[in-house]
């Protein structure tokens, strides 16, 4: 009875090309996903209520480093447009070095560093009525860039799509190179067990 033997070359070609494609694939979205330094900020407001005839309203802001490195000499300002500022509450690790100071309508904030992942949040209550509701102006940055204005949910959830694309793009290139060169292996000894049985019982 004649023994059937595997089909090893396409199995190992395969296996290689695989693993191949996953390193550049994991690399890919690696790179197109991370980035050293990052800092965003979000902000919602409640539904004003009247109370003697004043309007009032809570602003809720959230700083959040959602880079990957610690960011440094961090500086803020938060103008409202014909509103004043009633309260002011900060949330935050204690240990944060931290100087602001409190204006009628305006908060100005200065961080020596925020570490990566770390976060502050912001509430104000304010009197009065924006102008055409137009929101406050919100101004963050850190030592070499800008902060950007978004959800602090983290910025690489954004880059979902991309990561998308790169996993089709590698299973499209992985399709066609086995379908153009496994049918080609049988002219190679390595990979044509037809040619191995030569080698066989020799001693």
């Amino acid at each position: 009875m004649k023994t059937q033997k595997a089909n090893l070359g396409p199995i190992v070609l395969s296996a290689l090309v695989t693993g191949a494609i996953t390193l550049v694939n994991t690399w890919l979205i690696d790179y197109c996903t991370s980035q050293k330094q990052h800092l965003s900020y979000c902000s919602h407001v409640s539904e004003p209520i009247e109370k003697d005839s004043v309007q009032l309203s809570i602003y809720h802001m959230e700083l959040l480093n959602d880079g990957d490195d610690m960011l440094e000499d961090i500086k803020g300002v938060i103008q409202f447009n014909g509103q004043h500022i009633m309260a002011f509450k900060l949330k935050g690790s204690p240990t944060l070095n931290l100087q602001d100071s409190l204006a009628a309508s305006s908060y100005n904030l200065k961080l020596a560093a925020l570490n990566p992942m770390e976060k502050i949040a912001l509430a104000f209550l304010v009197a009065g009525s924006p102008p055409g509701g137009k929101p406050p102006l919100v101004d963050f940055r850190a030592k070499g860039l800008s902060a950007i204005n978004g959800p602090t949910t983290g910025w690489r959830l954004r880059h979902l799509p991309m990561q998308l694309l790169v996993a089709v793009i590698t299973a499209v290139i992985l399709t066609s190179l086995l379908t153009t060169y496994l049918p080609a292996m049988g002219r190679y000894p390595f990979m044509n067990p037809k040619k191995w049985r030569r080698y066989e019982h020799q001693g």
